[in-house]
């Protein structure tokens, strides 16, 4: 097996990982660490409300139309062009209008795909930053100033999902701006150089950790067998198979690499679907174009070429995990700096609309559909994202003020990766979790 120098970075982040665990933790940060269940499981036996699951999110600074063409905004007063028709078509049990390319994705992603209306209430490229801290409400987790929502989540996740990495993987996509942790830039990485430092095998388990893991498991199996309740035991058994099929399928991030050939969108979900099934990062951020900054697109030939190719990698991201048996192990999110203005431009195009975006998610915690919706007035050229009920996802009776949505999206995002209710609200104080979207 390849040796791997001391002063590799990943293998010494590891270590100092494990120092402060065995120093610093206690026996029950330990036992989390060593066998995947959450704390809370450990100590009180709650559950989460799903199985954590890694994230994989893209962004772009560009604010993409995206927001135009989803399930939501083909209503009156809303310009599409003739060649993204609305059309009809499933989510889950639930029939919606949106652009073809949508429809087309297979039904068994559409069962777990849901489209939320939001704002991000900022209107220049520059402060995408501030969107991805969702506006100062997402905390480090010192509680002490704002921190990236893809940074927040990836804290809250290495230790439930037993990663190398507390920090998110960077994928080099045209993001046009830097993820940071704790004010720190975190270093993109394109597909081929990520290729380039995985010689060797991966597999970083030392057998002492993973005998004491079995250990564990089998203690625990006979304590619930004995006392624990039946959603217990489910939730119990549906974790240790997770894990052991992970530890399966993540002992060799080389291998799953093989198949990048270059840089381009491919490879980058490639990389990033190989991150998540070595265990090397619970987050993977990365770009996907879907009609840029079209403020000039006067045909809207851009936004209908990349709305079509978005979509089509959204779908080849779920061919990837699917083939590799991962649908169950990765929450999406897309969430860009703003949206785009619903009608269009004197020249055109479309503007900047800090008042409407859109987050697209789907994961084995999603429950299919559409929360939110916009308003079309003579008084509202761009559209503007209305408050949300968090029950029920309507506009009716909201609970969730139209400026609380980024904040709410947070939230929403961090409890469908499984996040403990507690560690949403020590996270992200402000706004709730938008329970339409999240299987109960």
């Amino acid at each position: 097996m390849k040796r791997i120098s001391r002063g590799d970075p990943l293998i010494e982040e590891r270590r100092a990982f494990i120092r402060g665990v065995f120093s610093g933790a206690g026996i029950v940060g330990l036992k989390s660490l060593v066998s995947g269940l959450p704390i809370s499981f450990l100590t009180e036996r709650a559950l989460a409300s799903g199985l954590p699951t890694a994230l994989i999110m893209t962004s772009r600074r560009a604010g993409c139309p995206v927001n135009n063409n989803v399930p939501g905004t083909y209503v009156n007063g809303v310009d599409h062009d003739p060649r993204l028709p609305g059309v009809a078509f499933n989510l889950g049990n639930k029939v919606v209008t949106g652009a073809q390319p949508w429809a087309r994705l297979p039904e068994a992603l559409r069962d777990r795909l849901h489209f939320v209306h939001h704002m991000t209430n900022v209107n220049a490229h520059t402060e995408v930053n501030q969107v991805m801290e969702l506006n100062g409400r997402a905390l480090r987790a010192s509680g002490f100033g704002a921190e990236m929502l893809p940074s927040v989540v990836a804290e809250e996740l290495s230790r439930p999902l037993r990663t190398l990495r507390s920090t998110p993987f960077v994928a080099s996509s045209g993001m046009q701006f830097g993820v940071l942790q704790n004010g720190a830039p975190i270093n993109e990485i394109r597909p081929t150089g990520l290729r380039s430092l995985t010689g060797g095998s991966s597999n970083l388990e030392t057998p002492a950790l993973l005998s004491l893991r079995d250990q564990m498991v089998d203690e625990m199996y006979r304590e619930l067998k004995s006392n624990g309740t039946p959603a217990q035991k489910r939730f119990f058994d549906s974790y240790v198979k997770s894990r052991s099929e992970s530890r399966v399928v993540g002992d060799n991030l080389g291998t799953l690499l093989s198949d990048v050939s270059g840089d381009s969108l491919n490879d980058i979900i490639i990389s990033v679907v190989a991150v998540v099934a070595s265990q090397t990062s619970p987050v993977s951020v990365f770009g996907i174009p879907f009609g840029g900054d079209n403020h000039g697109d006067s045909n809207l030939d851009q936004e209908v070429a990349q709305t079509t190719s978005g979509v089509a990698a959204i779908g080849q991201l779920w061919d990837r995990l699917t083939s590799l048996g991962m649908q169950d192990r990765v929450t999406f999110a897309q969430l860009n700096v703003f949206g785009r203005t619903l009608r269009r431009n004197r020249g055109g195009g479309r503007d900047h609309n800090r008042n409407h975006s859109v987050l697209v998610t789907f994961g084995p915690n999603v429950m299919p559909g559409v929360s939110g919706g916009i308003k079309t007035t003579t008084n509202s050229f761009g559209g503007e994202a209305l408050g949300i009920n968090s029950r029920d996802g309507s506009v009716t009776n909201p609970d969730i003020t139209a400026n609380d949505t980024l904040a709410a999206v947070g939230r929403t995002v961090m409890a469908l990766c499984g996040v403990d209710e507690p560690r949403i609200s020590a996270r992200i104080p402000a706004g709730k979790v938008i329970r339409s979207v999240v299987k109960s």
